[in-house]
């Protein structure tokens, strides 16, 4: 009996693809908090003084400016390592290993610390190859059609995989804006119908005649202060400092 099924192994020109790079923007950790606590409380006591009306708006620009006197922005480019997905922790040990014995060498320039270095090199090497080879061997395993099988290939090729083919190419590219933009009109129309008929006949509700605030008990420093402390350390870029920090002089009683 013939069987024409057989194992064929080859080797395809594929580049790996670059590494994405992107800027991003940071401070400096170490803050000298006695200065940067100085300042914030000599501008604190300098808007007790003013009376402006616009205070809230003056004060979080001066914080600002202070972080950035003492905490300035560094911007750098990093590159974007997405995880391997054969990645395991006996290649990350390896890796440690391979990097503590590299310095090792560099440091003593002992031909026993290289040798020690290039075994820890190769048995890496043959790890990572081992763990591509079985997780690989596996995603081609678990496909059951021939989609799926095409998609780990398109993977493994860079194409993609579920991304290609998404867009008809057959249908000029204002033409199918077009289209877009009537299908969401349409679908906005149909929400709107049934909304429109019901605004009719709008429920009756009995007018309020029970007693109305007219006052409010203010506030004490107290209460503002332990409200802020059990907030979760939480910050965005609309706050004048971060709010790890302001809770930090809070704690010191800035």
């Amino acid at each position: 009996m013939y069987i024409d099924h057989k194992v064929i192994v080859f080797d395809l020109p594929f580049c790996k693809p670059k590494p994405v790079k992107r800027t991003i923007t940071c401070r400096n950790k170490n803050i000298d908090n006695q200065k940067l606590g100085t300042a914030i409380q000599g501008v604190a006591e300098e808007m007790k003084k003013d009376y402006n009306k616009n205070r809230v708006d003056i004060y979080n620009r001066k914080l600002k400016e202070l972080l950035d006197i003492y905490a300035p922005l560094k911007t750098r480019i990093v590159t974007d390592r997405p995880s391997a997905p054969w990645m395991t922790s006996h290649i990350k040990n390896l890796k440690t290993e391979r990097r503590r014995a590299e310095r090792k060498w560099h440091s003593t320039s002992l031909c026993v610390h290289r040798d020690i270095y290039r075994d820890l090199n190769r048995k890496l090497k043959n790890a990572i190859e081992t763990a591509k080879k079985y997780y690989y061997c596996h995603k081609i395993e678990e496909c059951l059609t021939s989609k799926a099988l095409y998609n780990v290939a398109n993977t493994l090729s860079g194409k993609g995989g579920n991304s290609q083919g998404s867009i008809p190419k057959t249908i000029p590219a204002d033409k199918l804006a077009e289209r877009f933009g009537n299908f969401f009109i349409e679908k906005i129309a149909k929400i709107r119908k049934p909304m429109d008929a019901a605004s009719s006949s709008l429920p009756s509700f009995d007018c309020f005649d029970g007693d109305c605030m007219m006052m409010f008990e203010p506030v004490t420093k107290e209460d503002v202060m332990k409200i802020i402390k059990a907030s979760p350390p939480k910050s965005c870029c609309l706050d004048p400092i971060p709010t790890p920090l302001k809770l930090y002089y809070l704690s010191k009683e800035i």
